[in-house]
C-alpha cells in the first residue's frame, strides 16, 4: 500500500487537498482510504495539554489503523502523519512542555514508520491565514493549545527545520486557489510514481 502524508500548518487546507485526491485517485479506478487527524483526535481521551501523552496516543493511535487497514487498499491518505512528529517534537521543545531527551526519543520513537511514507505534501499559510482562517471553523480541544500566535510561529519554524528531511516532499502554498494546489499535487505524485 502506498501512504501519502498531508502535514503542514491548521488550516492551510489539508484536510481539502487530501479529500481531492481520494475522489481524483478513485475516479481513476484505485481503492483509497483517508485517515484525517480531527477524526483521530475525536477519539483520544488524553488531553491535548498533555503534549508528550497526547503525541503518543495520537501517532500510536495511527500504527494501530495502518495495520489494520494496510491490505484494504492501495492507498492510504493521512491527514497528519508520522512525519509531522519530529515537527511536533520541536514546537513541543521550544514551548517547553517536553525535556529535550523527551522530545529526542518522541522523534526516534516514530522514525521508522515516518520511513513508510512514499510522499509528504507540507501545506503552508502564514501565522496571520491561520489565526484567520481558523475564526470561522470549528474548534476541537486542541485548538484551545495551539490556536494562538507563540504556537503557530514556533509551528511555521519547525516546518521550516523539519521539512526537508520528509519522504518525497511537496511544499504547497495553502492560500493558492485549492484548484490549483490539487493539480500541482496530483502531477507530482503521478510524475513521482507515488500514487
Amino acid at each position: 500500500m502506498k501512504l501519502i502524508e498531508f502535514v503542514g500548518m491548521p488550516r492551510s487546507g489539508k484536510t481539502t487537498q487530501a479529500e481531492l485526491l481520494k475522489r481524483a485517485l478513485e475516479t481513476h479506478g484505485k481503492s483509497v482510504l483517508m485517515l484525517t487527524d480531527r477524526e483521530r483526535m475525536a477519539k483520544l481521551s488524553t488531553p491535548p495539554q498533555e503534549s508528550l501523552a497526547f503525541a503518543l496516543a495520537f501517532y500510536g493511535q495511527l500504527l494501530d489503523a495502518y495495520y489494520r487497514y494496510k491490505d484494504q487498499a492501495e492507498i492510504l491518505i493521512v491527514d497528519r502523519g508520522w512525519s509531522d512528529v519530529a515537527v511536533w517534537a520541536e514546537v513541543y521543545r521550544g514551548m517547553k512542555t517536553v525535556s529535550d531527551a523527551e522530545a529526542d526519543a518522541l522523534t526516534a520513537c516514530f522514525a521508522r514508520y515516518a520511513g513508510l511514507s512514499t510522499a509528504v505534501v507540507c501545506m503552508s499559510v502564514p501565522v496571520e491565514v491561520s489565526l484567520s482562517r481558523h475564526g470561522g471553523t470549528l474548534h476541537e480541544q486542541v485548538d484551545e493549545v495551539a490556536m494562538n500566535p507563540e504556537w503557530l510561529s514556533a509551528l511555521a519554524a519547525a516546518y521550516g527545520k523539519r521539512e526537508k528531511g520528509f519522504t518525497n516532499h511537496l511544499e504547497i502554498d495553502g492560500t493558492r486557489p485549492p484548484e490549483e494546489s490539487h493539480a500541482r499535487i496530483l502531477a507530482f505524485l503521478e510524475k513521482t510514481g507515488s500514487v
